[in-house]
């Protein structure tokens, strides 16, 4: 998808002056000047597909007024669908002010690709990676635990952040917390403890499951245009077994749409992907378990949630 260009300023945009002070170290009274900039309320009035709401509307207003997110060609917003590793990266280097860069090792991009300048700078700032050494994969969705590893490493960037002291304790309120790659751990923690993220309305994170436009607008908006409110205790442990509810034909839910995005990752075809376990979901779920060697029984338990997870 191609991004529209960016809306032209009002002035002199607060939150490039902003970024521009944190980039250069005064980072004294920034969060008292976030504050100051942002509206009390939201109305995201220019986004059909947006109410005032929504738990992400004033995210959605603060980053569209200050030219960082733009709607789709038809004008809506599309809070739900998912993002690309592409325009993840294009809404950072955005928030951050980053000059466009030069210089890359991805053999897929192109030259002139409408990414390629903020994947650049990102890359030479040191805070993406590609999925190999020479391939970017811009197409790809972004993960839950990706989007916290992009957004940590950036505020790290900007101003180091006092790393939590326990991952494990700061992890324990979701009881999906095993299916965490450890090399997200520290960040998922860390973005959780300042109040950047948190669980699905079950209580569990799902890592895996695709970042939504939504709440990427809500993860960028906390991160770079809002006070950080620092958690100061920690979540009471739960069980971390099993990871998520069985899941069977008419079943619905987070944990269904998480299966269901994971199964069309890995070429499974599940049907439509919204959150309802169907007829396809199930034929899908039976030639997953037939290939990992399970019981195929077309139901997904304890050892099917943790197949899919390690899967690739």
């Amino acid at each position: 998808m191609v991004l529209p260009p960016r809306k032209a300023p009002r002035a002199e945009r607060p939150a490039s002056m902003l970024m521009k002070r944190v980039l250069g170290g005064g980072v004294a009274l920034v969060a008292a000047a976030i504050l100051l900039m942002t509206p009390a309320t939201a109305n995201a009035a220019q986004f059909p597909d947006v109410g005032s709401q929504d738990w992400f509307a004033e995210a959605v207003d603060v980053l569209s007024d200050q030219g960082i997110v733009q709607g789709k060609a038809d004008g809506a917003f599309r809070p739900y669908e998912s993002i690309s590793r592409a325009e993840f990266s294009v809404l950072l280097s955005r928030c951050l002010g980053l000059s466009s860069g030069s210089a890359h090792p991805f053999t897929d991009i192109a030259a002139g690709d409408w990414f390629e300048p903020a994947v650049s700078a990102l890359f030479e700032a040191g805070l993406v990676n590609g999925v190999t050494e020479d391939r970017f994969d811009p197409t790809g969705r972004v993960s839950r635990q990706q989007a916290a590893s992009f957004i940590v490493r950036a505020l790290n960037q900007v101003q180091p952040i006092e790393a939590a002291e326990d991952v494990v304790t700061w992890l324990q309120g979701f009881p999906d917390r095993d299916i965490i790659a450890g090399a997200h751990q520290p960040a998922v923690a860390d973005a959780y403890r300042l109040g950047l993220v948190n669980g699905q309305r079950d209580g569990r994170f799902y890592p895996l499951a695709e970042v939504t436009r939504a709440q990427t607008a809500g993860i960028l908006y906390a991160a770079f245009f809002k006070a950080p409110e620092p958690l100061q205790q920690p979540p009471e442990p739960v069980s971390s077994y099993p990871p998520y509810p069985d899941a069977s034909q008419g079943s619905r839910g987070p944990h269904v749409l998480w299966l269901e995005q994971r199964l069309a990752q890995l070429s499974y075809r599940p049907g439509a992907i919204d959150g309802v376990f169907d007829d396809r979901t199930r034929h899908a779920v039976i030639a997953f378990q037939k290939w990992e060697g399970l019981g195929r029984d077309g139901t997904v338990g304890p050892q099917t949630w943790v197949r899919l997870a390690a899967a690739s």
